[in-house]
């Protein structure tokens, strides 16, 4: 019989090769899924999307270099889109966390 941490461990693995699954299929939804599947496990809404950002690093991080490896990126798209795209997410990113929640 499995004790309480090993089958949440398991659990979080099942959530994780679900979502995993269905973004390999699509190219998309990874966050999506496994947010969605630990908020209504009970993890708290933060520290669910805390996991799934940081997991996603790590998913992201071995697709790029797949894509590198394989020759498929426009490295003069990659430059003209690279600076925007950071200025972008780090001013959304500060926003964020400046509005008032209540």
């Amino acid at each position: 019989m499995l004790d309480f941490a090993t089958a949440d461990i398991l659990l979080f693995i099942a959530v994780g090769f679900f979502a995993q699954l269905v973004d390999g299929a699509l190219g998309m939804a990874f966050g999506v899924i496994s947010t969605t599947l630990l908020l209504s496990i009970g993890v708290p809404p933060a520290a669910a999307s805390a996991g799934v950002h940081t997991v996603e690093i790590f998913t992201t991080g071995v697709s790029s270099a797949s894509h590198i490896a394989h020759g498929n990126v426009d490295w003069k798209l990659l430059a003209r889109i690279a600076i925007p795209g950071v200025l972008g997410g780090v001013s959304g990113a500060y926003i964020l966390t400046q509005l008032d929640a209540s």
